[in-house]
């Protein structure tokens, strides 16, 4: 029971930490013109790379405080991020 609770709460995170980085470049994307299907792939990649320290500037702590929390916590945000991942994933395909 004492490995569940902060695994529990560590995927949560992992899984918030997902949707944040996934809106972070929805957003960067939709802001070459407006609409993230308007854009060529240059373009897309070009708002990618200059949002990256942004992004990573943002997420840094939720990475740091996971090593500090040690393997469990660390496996709970792993899992946590590829869930969050899947869910939007089959949320944009329109199957929930």
């Amino acid at each position: 029971m004492s490995l569940l609770m902060p695994g529990l709460f560590w995927t949560f995170v992992g899984a918030g930490f997902s949707w944040l980085h996934l809106f972070l470049l929805r957003q960067a994307l939709g802001r070459v013109f407006g609409h993230v299907a308007d854009q060529t792939p240059a373009d897309a990649g070009r708002r990618m790379v200059r949002g990256l320290p942004l992004r990573l500037v943002l997420l840094m702590p939720f990475l740091l405080f996971a090593v500090q929390g040690g393997i469990i916590a660390a496996a709970g945000l792993i899992l946590g991020s590829l869930l969050g991942r899947l869910f939007l994933v089959i949320w944009a395909r329109g199957v929930l």
